[in-house]
Protein backbone atom coordinates (compact mmCIF):
# COMPACT_ATOMS: atom_id res chain seq x y z
CA UNK A 1 0.00 0.00 0.00
CA UNK A 2 1.11 3.63 -0.41
CA UNK A 3 1.89 5.55 1.81
CA UNK A 4 0.01 9.45 0.49
CA UNK A 5 1.07 11.24 3.57
CA UNK A 6 4.75 10.34 2.01
CA UNK A 7 4.63 11.07 -1.13
CA UNK A 8 6.12 14.01 -2.49
CA UNK A 9 4.87 16.46 -5.23
CA UNK A 10 6.04 18.66 -7.93
CA UNK A 11 4.57 21.62 -10.01
CA UNK A 12 6.27 23.38 -13.23
CA UNK A 13 5.25 26.82 -14.45
CA UNK A 14 6.77 29.80 -16.85
CA UNK A 15 6.82 33.32 -16.19
CA UNK A 16 5.64 35.55 -18.64
CA UNK A 17 5.05 32.99 -21.67
CA UNK A 18 6.05 34.90 -24.94
CA UNK A 19 3.13 32.76 -26.79
CA UNK A 20 0.66 30.54 -26.47
CA UNK A 21 2.23 27.61 -27.39
CA UNK A 22 4.71 27.85 -24.35
CA UNK A 23 1.41 26.89 -22.51
CA UNK A 24 1.04 23.98 -24.91
CA UNK A 25 4.55 22.61 -24.40
CA UNK A 26 3.82 23.14 -20.76
CA UNK A 27 1.07 20.44 -20.44
CA UNK A 28 3.16 18.08 -22.91
CA UNK A 29 6.67 18.55 -20.67
CA UNK A 30 4.19 17.98 -17.43
CA UNK A 31 2.63 15.23 -18.58
CA UNK A 32 5.70 13.46 -19.52
CA UNK A 33 7.40 14.30 -16.14
CA UNK A 34 4.66 13.13 -14.57
CA UNK A 35 4.12 16.48 -12.59
CA UNK A 36 1.49 17.08 -10.44
CA UNK A 37 0.08 20.66 -11.28
CA UNK A 38 1.03 23.80 -14.00
CA UNK A 39 0.57 27.17 -13.66
CA UNK A 40 1.86 30.27 -15.00
CA UNK A 41 2.53 33.83 -14.22
CA UNK A 42 1.76 36.89 -16.57
CA UNK A 43 1.73 36.83 -20.10
CA UNK A 44 2.82 38.67 -23.25
CA UNK A 45 0.31 37.19 -25.46
CA UNK A 46 -3.54 37.98 -26.11
CA UNK A 47 -4.96 34.53 -27.01
CA UNK A 48 -5.02 31.41 -25.13
CA UNK A 49 -3.67 28.21 -26.55
CA UNK A 50 -6.40 25.84 -27.45
CA UNK A 51 -7.20 23.08 -25.49
CA UNK A 52 -7.08 20.33 -27.93
CA UNK A 53 -6.16 17.27 -26.18
CA UNK A 54 -8.02 18.43 -23.13
CA UNK A 55 -5.25 18.38 -20.74
CA UNK A 56 -6.93 20.74 -18.79
CA UNK A 57 -9.23 17.94 -17.46
CA UNK A 58 -6.20 15.83 -16.46
CA UNK A 59 -3.53 17.68 -14.44
CA UNK A 60 -4.31 20.88 -12.99
CA UNK A 61 -3.86 24.52 -14.07
CA UNK A 62 -3.50 27.30 -12.10
CA UNK A 63 -2.71 31.01 -12.97
CA UNK A 64 -1.31 34.41 -11.27
CA UNK A 65 -1.05 37.56 -12.90
CA UNK A 66 1.95 38.40 -10.83
CA UNK A 67 4.67 36.85 -8.94
CA UNK A 68 3.92 37.47 -5.63
CA UNK A 69 0.38 36.57 -5.77
CA UNK A 70 1.81 32.90 -7.07
CA UNK A 71 4.40 33.14 -4.29
CA UNK A 72 1.85 33.68 -1.79
CA UNK A 73 0.09 30.47 -2.99
CA UNK A 74 3.19 27.91 -2.77
CA UNK A 75 2.09 24.51 -1.38
CA UNK A 76 3.12 24.26 2.37
CA UNK A 77 6.14 22.86 2.72
CA UNK A 78 7.05 22.89 -1.48
CA UNK A 79 10.52 23.85 -2.33
CA UNK A 80 10.63 26.68 -4.79
CA UNK A 81 12.95 26.07 -7.46
CA UNK A 82 14.07 28.13 -10.11
CA UNK A 83 15.41 26.63 -13.48
CA UNK A 84 17.65 28.83 -16.14
CA UNK A 85 20.36 28.80 -17.51
CA UNK A 86 23.25 30.30 -16.12
CA UNK A 87 27.45 30.78 -16.25
CA UNK A 88 27.90 28.06 -14.00
CA UNK A 89 24.69 25.59 -14.07
CA UNK A 90 23.85 22.58 -12.35
CA UNK A 91 22.97 19.64 -14.33
CA UNK A 92 19.29 18.28 -13.53
CA UNK A 93 20.49 14.92 -13.88
CA UNK A 94 22.65 15.52 -10.63
CA UNK A 95 20.28 17.75 -8.85
CA UNK A 96 18.71 16.33 -5.67
CA UNK A 97 14.93 17.30 -6.37
CA UNK A 98 13.31 17.66 -3.30
CA UNK A 99 10.40 15.60 -2.37
CA UNK A 100 7.27 18.48 -2.59
CA UNK A 101 8.57 21.34 -4.69
CA UNK A 102 7.40 24.09 -7.31
CA UNK A 103 9.70 24.29 -10.13
CA UNK A 104 9.37 28.07 -12.39
CA UNK A 105 11.15 27.41 -15.63
CA UNK A 106 13.19 30.54 -17.37
CA UNK A 107 11.26 32.60 -19.95
CA UNK A 108 13.22 31.17 -23.12
CA UNK A 109 13.90 35.12 -24.32
CA UNK A 110 14.53 37.11 -20.90
CA UNK A 111 15.48 34.16 -18.44
CA UNK A 112 14.35 34.82 -14.48
CA UNK A 113 12.72 37.82 -13.14
CA UNK A 114 15.00 39.28 -11.00
CA UNK A 115 11.63 38.84 -8.25
CA UNK A 116 11.86 35.48 -9.47
CA UNK A 117 15.51 34.99 -8.46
Amino acid sequence: MVDNLTQGFFGIGIQNGKTPENLGVLWRSAQNLAASFIFTIGNRYQKQACDTHKAVRAMPYFHYDTFSDFYKHLPKGALFVGVELTKKPQALETYKHPRRCVYLLEAEDNGLTNEAI
